[in-house]
């Protein structure tokens, strides 16, 4: 599964586009919707309509994007449970 990066989410290309500085605190992290409603609601440069517009946004596809995002996360850890013997093991012939 390809990982995708917040500001490749319909989400991070609406913020790239009207409110750059907030994508760039953001970065690549996926923070919770209410987090990102909040510093839209705090954003200056952001008028009433395009704060409507974001919540519609939120609300029909973030939840599915965090939820991707998630499942692949699970799927890195899963990954290292099998692996960390092995992992263990080259780590501890390099170091000796």
């Amino acid at each position: 599964m390809a990982k995708k990066k917040f500001k490749e989410t319909k989400v991070g290309q609406w913020l790239s586009q009207k409110a750059p500085g907030i994508l760039g605190t953001i970065g690549n992290v996926f923070p919770p919707a209410k987090i990102l409603s909040s510093l839209i609601a705090g954003a200056p440069e952001i008028s009433l309509a395009d704060q409507l517009e974001f919540e519609k946004l939120l609300a029909s596809t973030y939840e599915a994007e965090l939820e991707n995002h998630q499942k692949n996360t699970e799927g890195a850890r899963g990954l290292y449970s099998t692996s960390k013997e092995m992992t263990n093991w080259v780590a501890r012939r390099i170091m000796n």
